[in-house]
């Protein structure tokens, strides 16, 4: 741990003495006025308010550039460019709504050097190099388009299912009507499989809901998510699993399983060769993925490009690669619908102001705390007062994978370097240029921005209704297990199977500590925990006497000699499966999944016995 703490007061120290001469170039047609200011951050990161003006208040004239110096880093706050084309906006203090409401961009040393604005519908955007490089022939593109190819362009990227249905805005906490019917369904495969499983009838209001969740990781964690699913059907319980939650890594699995759609074992030859054998993007898989965004004006960043990168890897049996990234998450709605699959609940968090996390499932993405569930089919249109006001095209299943595992399971230099070999050479060349130009290669944690659905709804009362953006990633930002989705009370969950594939987890099952936590705080019921003996054993049961509160079963991988004696994850989480890590020879990838395989095989009277006592 030593070299962990060494690293991490080194690169504290180069933010408090580092202060740089930054570059800021002016795209758009009108002067815009420009300071770099000290915005306060939460214990999370995430600026809050207010802004504090550490600059000079800077003209740049229309297509002009000028250099500012960066002011050192404080602790607890964040350096952002904030930009406006009146000057009056740029006061000494912005208050915390104030700034939420500014034209700004992170402009801390891990962002770089060079910053782009640019306008577009009369709005100031900022962009970092990277970003720029990426979106800067697609600007011009626009810019040489007439309005009827504008036009024509439009309405080609709206021919879908949706392309002439308003999205409205459903207000509340409430489950939507689909899961409901879809739950049902699934319940009755359920009761079915569970009385067969403990030889007893079991009345169907009284099947227990037994939900899986599964931690963040990156391929880990998709490796782990694989050992515990194909566990749980050797032992017969799968189609016992009323919910799947995931989180990060977990995601790109579940989803790729449920699209493949054939049995564990046949799935996992498909499994292995799909992270053994990475897939980078072409230019034309890029651009066919951002085209749509930048005709509806949606924010783009690292996130697409990760997206791009995670459809071309797990969706490789779409033998086209543009088709690869057309896959939509709400084409998965009838997987699910009919109860043939558990409901799945994938996650992220919202951060514009504070955390919230939100719940992405095939028919709706839903936030408890901010009161709001929109269509997944419109997950980025605009919205006024609760209705779109474009006919805006789903994303890509591609691009909510990399928003979910924004995290980017390690740096974008690695995951280059994992598929050198596959890149176009000047698609290599150009983004090893830009990463090593302004140190993006080291970036851990990305976030989208995406048009606000509650914008102006004049019935919301949260702060988040004025902003014409939210910022969403990776929910490993909160804590790495995606429990607030199925401790949801309309799903009642009565028993919880955790699987914590966390890099940390040997050292005290820290997430889990955060998750119990957060969850206590918020008065939700939570059996009592033993954190010193957490470890002792690969699955603890964790059950209360109140019925109202769920049994958990945390599973945990641990050095088994009934399995391999040289094989210790505790070990090996942070060497050869660190969360950075893209691709695994097939031995590794057989190393783990079948640890936790034989876990659950090797602890199935314990589990079945939970469940047998929960009835």
């Amino acid at each position: 741990m030593k070299h962990i703490y060494f690293a991490l007061l080194f690169l504290l120290a180069i933010q408090l003495v580092q202060a740089d001469t930054l570059v800021i170039f002016n795209h758009a047609h009108v002067p815009v006025h420009v300071g770099l200011y000290s915005v306060k951050s939460n214990v999370w990161g995430t600026s809050i308010g207010p802004a504090r003006l550490q600059s000079p208040i800077v003209s740049i004239s229309a297509h002009a550039h000028i250099t500012l110096e960066r002011p050192t880093y404080t602790l607890m706050a964040n350096r952002e460019l904030i930009f406006s084309k009146q000057l009056a906006d740029l006061k000494e203090t912005l208050d915390a709504d104030t700034y939420k409401k500014a034209a700004c961009q992170h402009a801390g040393w891990l962002y770089g050097l060079m910053y782009h604005i640019t306008e577009d519908e009369n709005t100031l955007h900022g962009y970092t190099e990277a970003e720029w490089q990426i979106t800067k022939p697609i600007n011009e593109a626009f810019d040489s388009a007439t309005d009827a190819m504008f036009n024509e362009l439009q309405e080609h990227y709206t021919d879908g299912p949706y392309s002439k249905t308003q999205a409205t805005l459903r207000v509340g906490q409430n489950i939507c009507a689909e899961e409901l019917d879809s739950t049902k369904e699934r319940i009755k495969k359920v009761n079915a499989t569970l009385e067969n499983l403990l030889q007893q009838p079991i009345a169907q209001e009284k099947t227990p809901r037994i939900a899986v969740c599964l931690s963040g990781g990156g391929m880990r964690a998709a490796m782990s998510s694989y050992g515990l699913m194909a566990g749980l059907d050797d032992i017969g319980l799968l189609n016992g699993i009323t919910y799947c939650a995931g989180l990060s890594g977990s995601t790109w699995f579940l989803t790729d399983w449920m699209l493949y759609g054939k049995p564990m074992d046949s799935y996992y030859e498909h499994f292995t060769k799909a992270i053994s054998h990475m897939r980078m993007f072409s230019i034309d898989a890029l651009a066919s993925s951002l085209w749509p965004k930048y005709l509806f004006r949606q924010d783009t960043g690292i996130v697409d490009i990760y997206g791009i990168y995670l459809a071309n890897t797990f969706l490789r049996t779409i033998k086209n690669k543009i088709d690869r990234q057309r896959v939509t998450f709400s084409s998965m709605a009838p997987l699910v619908r009919d109860g043939s699959w558990p409901f799945l609940l994938c996650t992220g968090v919202e951060t514009s102001i504070d955390n919230h996390w939100v719940t992405f499932t095939p028919f709706e993405v839903s936030c408890d705390s901010l009161h709001f569930n929109m269509p997944t089919w419109a997950f980025g249109r605009k919205f006024i007062n609760g209705n779109s006001t474009d006919f805006a095209p789903e994303p890509s299943l591609g691009f909510f994978m990399g928003l979910w595992g924004s995290a980017l399971s390690g740096s974008i230099q690695e995951m280059i370097d994992t598929t050198i070999h596959q890149l176009n050479p000047i698609l290599y060349n150009t983004i090893s240029k830009i990463l090593l130009n302004i140190g993006l290669s080291e970036l851990r944690m990305a976030s989208i921005k995406i048009k606000n659905p509650l914008y102006g709804l004049e019935t919301h009362s949260y702060r988040n209704r004025n902003l014409t953006d939210l910022i969403f990633m990776d929910a490993g930002y909160a804590y790495n297990l995606p429990l607030p989705p199925v401790l949801k009370k309309e799903r009642a969950a009565d028993i919880i199977i955790i699987l914590d594939a966390s890099e940390d987890v040997h050292e005290g099952a820290g997430e889990l500590k955060k998750a119990i936590t957060d969850l206590t705080e918020q008065g939700i019921n939570l059996p009592q925990i033993d954190f010193s003996t957490i470890l002792q054993h690969p699955v603890t049961v964790y059950k209360s006497d109140n019925p109202q509160t769920p049994t958990l079963i945390y599973v945990v991988p641990l050095k088994q000699d009934s399995y391999d004696p040289t094989f210790d994850p505790k070990d090996e989480f942070s060497t050869t499966y660190k969360t950075s890590r893209f691709s695994y020879d097939e031995k590794s990838i057989d190393k783990l999944t079948g640890l936790i395989r034989h876990t659950i095989r090797d602890y199935k009277d314990t589990i079945l016995g939970t469940i047998k006592e929960v009835l």
